[in-house]
This record gives structure tokens, C-alpha cells and sequence, in this order.
């Protein structure tokens, strides 16, 4: 929809606010629901704020999606033996928030290894969608010395919805360890 400059003389009728203006512009709701009940008919591009969850959200002409970054941090230290994905004592972290068919996610972590080997830290999606964790979307460490990693990846073939993506952990042998994990997860239209 192209955008109007406004002349001295414009007219401004309902229909030319609702294109010009409501169409165009980032709509703060409390909620979802009054976003639904106050919005019956979105139109592709429109941009809305949540405030109860904080998201900023995108109709990409089928539903909304959220683009604001969910992020989360859990800064105990844990280990792992598990030679297969799996959870720590305090899984996670996890973000849930509604993307379309593709999302960037962001792991980090402080991690180290109890010899040579490989720390894994990847990420599995639940949800409207199913994506079971994998080493080549995984940050790894590797060695004895504690080391900061951190990995950015497109993740493509989602099933648009909510979806879950929640951080799991592997290593070849030995034990793994992690601090300061976190994941940040940008939804895209």
C-alpha cells in the first residue's frame, strides 16, 4: 500500500485513517486476545506490541508472528555424560513464541570438557513443530580450559505456530560442563 502525503485540502475519511493510519503503525494491545477482538480483520504487514508478554508481532497474512527476540539464561553450573541429546538438572533454557516457517536462534554457553572431547550444546523445537537437536546446529567446545562459545543459525522448515526451542547437551565421552547458557530466539515472518 503506498503511503499519502498530506496536502492542505486532503479529505480524511474513516477509510483513509484505517489504510493510512491504523494499517501503519506498531498498535499496542494488553494481550493477545484484545489484539483479536479489536483487530477481526489484520491485514499482511501490520505490526502490533503485547505488553503482558513484551512482543512485537508481525501479521504475515496468516497469523501473527512474533519478530521481538525471547531470551533466556540459566547460570548454574552442570555436567553431563549422556552421549545422546538430553537435558541437564535444570533443563533448558527454553522460549516459546509464535514464529513463522523460520527463526534465528543464538546458544551460548561457558563450557569445558573433562579431557580432549567435544561439549555440545544444541537445541531441540516442540511444539507446532518437531526438530530433534543435532551437532551441526550445536555450539561446541573444546578441550579442559572453560570457554565461552556461542552459535547463530537460520533455522528453516518450522511449522508456523508456537514453538518451543529448548537447549540440550551432548558429549562423545568423558563429562561436559556448562555455566551461563543461554538462547535467544528472533521468530520471522
Amino acid at each position: 500500500m503506498p503511503y499519502t502525503t498530506v496536502v492542505a485540502g486532503t479529505t480524511i475519511t474513516a477509510s483513509w485513517g484505517n489504510a493510512n493510519v491504523r494499517d501503519q503503525v506498531v498498535t499496542p494491545f494488553a494481550s493477545a486476545s484484545a489484539r483479536t477482538s479489536a483487530v477481526t480483520v489484520p491485514v499482511e504487514g501490520m505490526v502490533s506490541f503485547l505488553n503482558d508478554v513484551n512482543s512485537l508481532d508481525v501479521y504475515n497474512g496468516a497469523q501473527w508472528v512474533s519478530v521481538y527476540p525471547s531470551s533466556l539464561n540459566v547460570n548454574t553450573i552442570e555436567t553431563t555424560t549422556s552421549t545422546t541429546y538430553t537435558d541437564l538438572s535444570t533443563s533448558g533454557p527454553a522460549v516459546s513464541l509464535a514464529t513463522g516457517t523460520s527463526a534465528i536462534v543464538t546458544l551460548s554457553t561457558g563450557a569445558r570438557h573433562s579431557s580432549t572431547d567435544v561439549a555440545y550444546m544444541g537445541v531441540a523445537v516442540s511444539g507446532a513443530s518437531t526438530v530433534a537437536a543435532n551437532d551441526n546446529q550445536a555450539a561446541e567446545c573444546v578441550g579442559v580450559s572453560t570457554d565461552t562459545v556461542s552459535l547463530t543459525f537460520k533455522l528453516t522448515g518450522l511449522t508456523a505456530g508456537t514453538n518451543t526451542f529448548t537447549c540440550k547437551y551432548r558429549t562423545p565421552s568423558g563429562t561436559a560442563t556448562y555455566q551461563n547458557r543461554n538462547i535467544t530466539v528472533w521468530g520471522l515472518p
